[in-house]
């Protein structure tokens, strides 16, 4: 598809695509027939469901053919069958995304870019809030891959996963009816946590290339500094791999823990409604008093800590006081005074800490882009390193500015070349002698990208710089070293993209916000309410199989 020699180049693809999308419609229409003839333990599987899982594959192939029959329809078209060295070097050196991206940012005035935000329709407004578009930054083509396969494993597993679920569990007939109930919430969360996880893995990547760009390492721990390059290089190689491997047993592990406590759960209730024990439930749930006695405990310190231990406003209309202790003295012997109390309730917190690091890690598996490990432990994460080795090797390679810079120079260098007089005997310095002569034929913008770069390098040149006398305003854009601005408005709305929130109007009155990190939010819950479930009601059960064991 990338190749210099495009006639050649597809009408191989074609081929090639063409054999492997007959060979997968083969292999679908044998497996369908395959699951409609034959049962899988004694059950009937109808080969629907299989046909809709394998469907992703075939769609995708066919896209490759019209996309390789497409190139092959303009090449005889425009009857241009190859490209020239001196194209295909232009094309790899800039690209058109490169440029778009240093204009903008070289753009002072961002005027109509907020009036044009203001009358787009509802639903671009909509799509500009989920992915934030930034102008001139384009995903490569790895990245692309790697998001658009782990798409199709995060439909492969959960659907597989399911369509099995479903048919080990027939024979149950008496409690068929809650496992599919079981089965289909898991599997639809599990498809949307999949979803999620590979779109923030885009965003948080954007968002890391962006602060690289900039020069910005912060974000990157101290130990991961230290590497070699060829480390670095050597990590960026495994990421494609262990991201989509990431996806795959990340849906899977999300998929048990959800379907596994919810399948239980739902058993167990059953079983002591047949018991006749339900209300015995409430009776078990009595120890939840504690738990919630520390959350009012916890709002009331705040309450009282704000009204009696800190200083009054410095200004009427900040919004919280300062951070200064009014009564310090009375302040330390509260805090000896509430030792013994906050001591037992650390007790909820760290059982809390401890159940959701399990359930969150375990829906977090395919954030490559975070550590799952605490600070001074990332190194121990090597799905984490390969993911910074990865924006480290893509940044040195295909940074903007310096692809822009590049063009322009090798632009200028091959002009100035075939300026050269024949008398010359080395052309290098018959290069050099006609910029010089020639130094009044640039144009200005060219002349002023030389001085900000010129600046930029050598800092000490700016401050004897000699000022010409101003001139008239004319229709001609001057760019001022001193007067680019980095504006971090868009990346500091961007590094919102772990916690993905949103604010909604109704009624042009009333206002709500969608909680963030909603979807990982509800599996928690869910997990943590099915065991809670199955902790109280299964020593009930227990309790009652004993009971007729002994009668």
């Amino acid at each position: 598809m990338t190749s210099r020699h495009t006639l050649v180049g597809a009408i191989t693809g074609l081929l090639y695509s063409a054999g492997w999308f007959a060979f997968q419609m083969y292999r679908l229409v044998l497996q369908g027939s395959c699951f409609a003839n034959y049962t899988y333990l004694d059950v009937y599987t109808p080969p629907g469901p299989i046909i809709i899982i394998e469907l992703p594959t075939a769609i995708f192939s066919l896209l490759v053919v019209i996309k390789f029959g497409w190139k092959l329809f303009k090449c005889l078209r425009k009857k241009k069958f190859t490209k020239s060295l001196y194209e295909e070097g232009n094309k790899k050196m800039c690209r058109y995304c490169d440029v778009i991206y240093v204009k903008h940012l070289l753009k002072k005035n961002h005027t109509n870019a907020e009036i044009l935000n203001k009358t787009m329709p509802l639903y671009r407004k909509l799509f500009n809030h989920m992915t934030k578009p930034v102008p001139g930054f384009k995903f490569p083509i790895a990245m692309l891959i790697t998001a658009s396969v782990s798409c199709v494993f995060v439909y492969y597993i959960t659907a597989y996963l399911a369509l099995y679920m479903d048919t080990w569990f027939k024979p149950f007939t008496e409690y068929y009816d809650l496992i599919t109930a079981a089965n289909a919430i898991a599997t639809i969360l599990t498809f949307l946590c999949g979803m999620r996880n590979i779109y923030l893995v885009l965003i948080n990547y954007r968002r890391d290339m962006r602060r690289l760009y900039r020069g910005d390492r912060t974000f990157i721990p101290s130990s991961l500094k230290k590497a070699s390059p060829k480390t670095y290089m050597a990590q960026g190689m495994r990421f494609v791999g262990n991201s989509i491997v990431g996806s795959l047993w990340g849906s899977v592990f999300a998929y048990m823990v959800l379907f596994v406590p919810l399948a239980l759960m739902m058993c167990v209730l059953r079983e002591l409604s047949k018991a006749g024990m339900i209300h015995h439930l409430l009776n078990r749930l009595q120890w939840l008093i504690y738990p919630v006695c520390t959350i009012i405990i916890f709002k009331v310190q705040i309450v009282l800590v704000g009204k009696f231990f800190m200083q009054p406003k410095l200004d009427p209309g900040d919004k919280h006081r300062p951070l200064a202790i009014d009564n310090r003295i009375v302040y330390d012997v509260f805090t000896f005074f509430l030792v013994f109390l906050n001591a037992s309730i650390g007790i909820i917190q760290f059982v809390k800490r401890v159940l959701l690091s399990v359930i969150l890690g375990a829906f977090l598996i395919p954030r490559m882009d975070r550590s799952l490990l605490m600070r001074g432990y990332e190194t121990m994460d090597k799905c984490y390193t390969n993911y910074v080795g990865m924006i480290l090797v893509d940044v040195a390679h295909n940074h903007p500015v310096m692809r822009v810079f590049c063009h322009v120079s090798k632009d200028a260098m091959m002009r100035t070349r075939a300026r050269a007089t024949p008398t010359t005997e080395n052309p290098i310095y018959g290069d050099v002698r006609n910029v010089e002569n020639n130094h009044e034929q640039l144009s200005p913008a060219r002349k002023r990208w030389y001085l900000i770069y010129t600046l930029l390098r050598n800092p000490q040149l700016q401050e004897s710089r000699v000022r010409s006398k101003p001139t008239p305003p004319s229709s001609a854009v001057v760019v001022d070293v001193n007067e680019i601005e980095l504006s971090t408005k868009s990346l500091a709305d961007d590094m919102s993209a772990d916690t993905l929130g949103c604010r909604l109007r109704c009624w042009k009155e009333r206002t709500f916000t969608i909680p963030p990190n909603i979807t990982t939010n509800i599996m928690a819950a869910l997990v943590v309410f099915a065991i809670l479930i199955i902790y109280v009601g299964l020593p009930l059960l227990l309790t009652n199989f004993s009971k007729l064991l002994v009668i």
